[in-house]
C-alpha cells in the first residue's frame, strides 16, 4: 500500500514538474505583453500582428528568417520578428 502511495506522489511531482518548466507559447500562440519574450517559448516574442491580434512572433534580423508572406520589423527597441507583411 505505501509503495502504491510513493508511485502515485512521484508521479505527480513529475507531471508538476513537467508543466512548470514549459517553455512558453509557440509562435501563433496568444499572449498577453507585447515586447514580452518571457510569455513565449525561445526565440519568439509577444507582439501586434496584422488581423490576428497579440501572439508569439519569431524574432528575426532580417525579412530572410521569415516566411515569404512576412517582413522582419521593429517590436521594441532593438527587437524585430517576423510580421504578415501588409
Amino acid at each position: 500500500m505505501q509503495s502504491r502511495w510513493m508511485l502515485w506522489t512521484g508521479a505527480g511531482f513529475v507531471l508538476v514538474a513537467m508543466v512548470g518548466c514549459s517553455s512558453g507559447a509557440a509562435v501563433g500562440d496568444a499572449c498577453e505583453t507585447k515586447g514580452d519574450t518571457a510569455e513565449c517559448e525561445d526565440g519568439a516574442v509577444c507582439d501586434a500582428d496584422s488581423g490576428v491580434g497579440t501572439v508569439c512572433l519569431l524574432i528575426c534580423e532580417s525579412d530572410a528568417e521569415c516566411a515569404s508572406n512576412e517582413k522582419c520589423s521593429g517590436v521594441s527597441g532593438s527587437l524585430k520578428a517576423c510580421h504578415l507583411a501588409d
